[in-house]
């Protein structure tokens, strides 16, 4: 068999990544594609030296919300009906996990952090101090109450 041209590779690089991003598995994609897991492994390899990070970084993140989606789709039913017909608290239980798993996974659940120098800076000026003098201590005022 001749050896594969840059361009047939390139293509079956692309074609992993799409299927990775469906959601296979290394394995799932090697039986399809009739080829080693340790050969799908070093093409996901290369082709993520090839791309730049963030990009990768998206493309990782997509596959687990898509994974995510699928176990979502799944556990749906049972949760409303059960084996029973029944609801199933367990399963509800499973769909809530996921739940928060996708929002960890879209930085939903990170601490708010609000800026509150406008606002000092407004209050300072209103009040007749100096903005820049009271935006400067704020923060450890603010800190020092939060600590109550």
């Amino acid at each position: 068999m001749p050896a594969a041209t840059k361009q047939e590779i390139a293509i079956l690089r692309k074609d992993i990544l799409d299927m990775r991003l469906a959601g296979w598995s290394t394995i799932e994609i090697a039986q399809e594609l009739d080829l080693t897991v340790r050969t799908i492994n070093s093409h996901i390899s290369q082709a993520v030296k090839d791309m730049d990070a963030t990009r990768y970084l998206e493309s990782e993140v997509q596959i687990s919300l898509n994974q995510l989606d699928t176990m979502w789709q799944w556990s749906m039913p049972m949760a409303r009906y059960g084996d029973d017909g029944k609801p199933d608290r367990s399963w509800t239980e499973t769909l809530l996990k996921i739940q928060e798993s996708k929002r960890k996974l879209l930085g939903l659940d990170a601490p708010k952090k609000v800026d509150v120098t406008l606002g000092v800076r407004q209050w300072a000026e209103d009040n007749g101090f100096d903005p820049d003098d009271v935006a400067m201590v704020a923060p450890a005022l603010l800190a020092q109450f939060a600590g109550r």
